[in-house]
């Protein structure tokens, strides 16, 4: 009974981080991605909103989005040169 429980709870969970994902939050569920043939990053605002933004003028979102090529490898593809990025390790 309590696994039936556990599952339920964590379909939620998933609901809802698909939820947060769609309203352009960040589900704080990998780290952030960097482009270094272009200078992309991503970061997150205050309001928990996920931006990317060109490193010479990190507070203005470009509007555009990093594409998971490869979620379980860590893989997707920078929206503005197309290279493969690599999520970075975790320093914790």
């Amino acid at each position: 009974m309590f696994s039936s429980e556990i599952r339920a709870l964590a379909k939620q969970i998933q609901k809802i981080k698909e939820q947060q994902r769609q309203m352009g939050l960040f589900c704080e569920d990998r780290e952030l991605l960097s482009c270094h043939s272009c200078n992309l990053e991503e970061d997150v605002t205050f309001e928990s909103f996920l931006i990317v933004a060109d490193r010479s003028n990190p507070s203005i979102d470009t509007g555009l989005r990093f594409s998971a090529v490869d979620e379980g490898k860590g893989l997707y593809r920078c929206p503005k040169c197309g290279d493969e990025v690599r999520v970075p390790e975790s320093e914790v």
